[in-house]
């Protein structure tokens, strides 16, 4: 397995376009590197949620917003791209969900829909969870946001519309200048979780318009800061991100219907997933009280190692030139700490007896697909068609396991790990989850 030296040799002969913007960036502006703290209208948001909200729980998104721009000017020796690369991202999120606001504004009608029973699947990431979803989402009594929906929300249009084609062509031409930028990037990331402008996606692409989430977290946010803890907390900030993931699916409840003509279809058993929602159920429950989870479980060594390759791929071309060790470590134990915490978060709901959870298993699900979501139907005392079952089996036949190439793993011990410090602080959720090695 390649060393984190090794990873940051390959980042210098693939991504030199990149290299070359910021070499001169790097020459022209040490101010491009400062993450500014988007700048919103709060009022629609008031005129939908109310003044006492605005107070309490987007007071606390702003917080977050400021703790992130505090811990950039004082952590990680990111490359200008990477800082104009996640400032992009907090900014496009942030503006974006003032726009959903602005819509809820001048049509208030979406209000009024109730988010009836959805299924969030959570877990530890890289265990299974992306697969589930997308196999819960084949039954046509279900849905789920496809990635150009969640990263442009509104306006709302009928997906074979010549709007909706127009917008996820322009996804794909900013998902291409990426590419052009860093060229080998996608290949790499895709290896452990394919993004497809048209695909179902998780609704985490939505939370860093909140200031939460863990690209902001790994790359920004760093580790023993406040902006650590404050991400951990399932308060406030928590309430106005699924509020916020609340209104997304109002609106897509209260669409037209499949033809695109006639009355509103209201018809909807959301299926969501998002390794994060694992540490803000209470935020969650609140907002979603009826909801219905599903936990995926792994191996812990198999899903830290597996995870923390991940995030190293996901986040490879920001480092400034000849910090790429540092950042890789930095990164890699950013990553470690979450998942911990995700853990403990897992087994807390465990512990809690929290009604209508399912917990599924990696390895039979990978053993017997068909079987393990008909299980899940059952428990959940959800109506179950063989017809799914049919529609499972295609989909797995059609995309295989390693469908675009084995993932690139990296040795846990090059990053400061090891394999007993895992066991040890993952060693009550193995108990727990019946996954010991």
């Amino acid at each position: 397995m390649p060393t984190a030296s090794r990873l940051a040799a390959l980042r210098l002969k693939c991504f030199l376009p990149l290299r070359l913007v910021d070499w001169i960036f790097e020459w022209l502006s040490q101010d491009l590197r400062r993450l500014r703290i988007p700048v919103v209208s709060n009022a629609a948001v008031r005129e939908v949620e109310g003044s006492e909200f605005l107070e309490s729980a987007e007071a606390e998104v702003q917080r977050a917003f400021r703790l992130l721009s505090e811990a950039a000017a004082h952590s990680s020796p990111l490359n200008v791209g990477g800082c104009i690369f996640l400032q992009t991202l907090l900014s496009r999120s942030a503006r974006m969900r003032q726009t959903v606001y602005s819509a809820l504004a001048q049509d208030r009608r979406p209000l009024d829909v109730a988010i009836t029973e959805p299924i969030f699947v959570l877990g530890l990431p890289r265990t299974g969870s992306t697969l589930l979803h997308m196999l819960l989402a084949l039954d046509p009594a279900s849905s789920t946001l496809r990635f150009w929906q969640l990263y442009s929300p509104v306006p709302v249009v009928h997906p074979d519309g010549l709007r909706a084609r127009f917008r996820r062509w322009g996804i794909t031409q900013q998902l291409a200048a990426i590419e052009w930028l860093v060229p080998g990037w996608r290949a790499l990331t895709d290896r452990f979780h394919e993004v497809q402008v048209d695909a179902q996606e998780e609704e985490a692409v939505l939370y860093p318009a909140c200031g939460v989430g863990l690209l902001p977290l790994i790359a920004i946010g760093g580790r023993n800061t406040e902006y650590q803890a404050v991400h951990r907390e399932d308060g406030p900030s928590k309430l106005a991100l699924f509020r916020y993931l609340r209104r997304v699916l109002q609106l897509y409840s209260y669409a037209p219907s499949e033809g695109g003509h006639g009355a509103p279809s209201m018809r909807r058993r959301w299926i969501l997933k998002a390794h994060y929602n694992s540490l803000w159920l209470s935020a969650l429950r609140r907002e979603f009280p009826s909801a219905k989870l599903v936990v995926t479980v792994r191996t812990p060594l198999d899903a830290v190692q597996s995870a923390i390759s991940h995030s190293l791929a996901l986040l490879s071309f920001v480092a400034r030139a000849g910090h790429e060790e540092v950042m890789a470590r930095q990164h890699a134990l950013a990553t470690y700490d979450y998942l911990v915490d995700v853990a403990h978060a897992l087994v807390d709901v465990w512990k809690r007896g929290v009604e209508r959870l399912v917990v599924v298993k990696y390895s039979e699900l990978l053993a017997d697909p068909v079987a393990t979501v008909r299980r899940v139907y059952m428990e959940l005392e959800l109506p179950y068609d063989e017809a799914l079952g049919v529609a499972v089996s295609e989909h797995v036949a059609s995309r295989p396991q390693h469908r675009l190439g084995a993932p690139t793993k990296v040795a846990l011990d090059a990053l400061g790990l090891t394999e007993e410090r895992v066991r040890t602080d993952f060693a009550e959720f193995c108990r727990v989850f019946d996954v010991c090695e």
